[in-house]
């Protein structure tokens, strides 16, 4: 059962003043002209991850350049960037690369705003950009993404 002691105040009836005695503010509404309102870029890249499967795009990035990258989805994915090692193993499984950027194992979708974000590359190599659908029992999860070496 939930303390009152930790529920907001102004739960309350106006003329009461409990049991809710937490004092929580509300938050400051939120403008809707200031809603983010961007469409997918006309130069955006199509990928399509079958139920169950996972998926990727490699980019081949310098030491120093920045990769760049925005993701739309249509539902919810995993995501990870690899470095893939000088010499191929031949392998898809990703525990055999090192992960340069966190596995988020579900982010949730479909995507309103857009996943936007950068890595500074701390040596020239093959990037994977893994993307996984493993969670699905049907659905075919379609990404629409960016990916930009500078």
């Amino acid at each position: 059962m939930a303390e009152g002691s930790c529920l907001p105040s102004y739960w309350n009836d106006e003329e009461d003043d409990g049991p809710f005695t937490a004092p929580i503010e509300k938050c400051v509404p939120f403008p809707e002209d200031k809603y983010y309102m961007g469409k997918v870029s006309s130069n955006a890249d199509h990928m399509s991850v079958s139920a169950g499967k996972t998926g990727f795009v490699e980019v081949e990035v310098k030491t120093g350049q920045t990769l760049s990258w925005e993701i739309h989805s249509n539902g919810h994915f995993a995501f990870a960037i690899y470095e893939l090692p000088l010499v191929p193993n031949n392998s898809d499984d990703v525990s055999n690369y090192t992960r340069v950027y966190p596995l988020f194992s579900k982010i949730p979708g479909p995507t309103i705003v857009p996943c936007i974000d950068k890595l500074v590359c701390p040596s020239s190599a093959t990037y994977r950009l893994w993307f996984g659908n493993q969670h699905a029992w049907f659905h075919t999860l379609k990404i629409d993404y960016v990916a930009k070496v500078e």
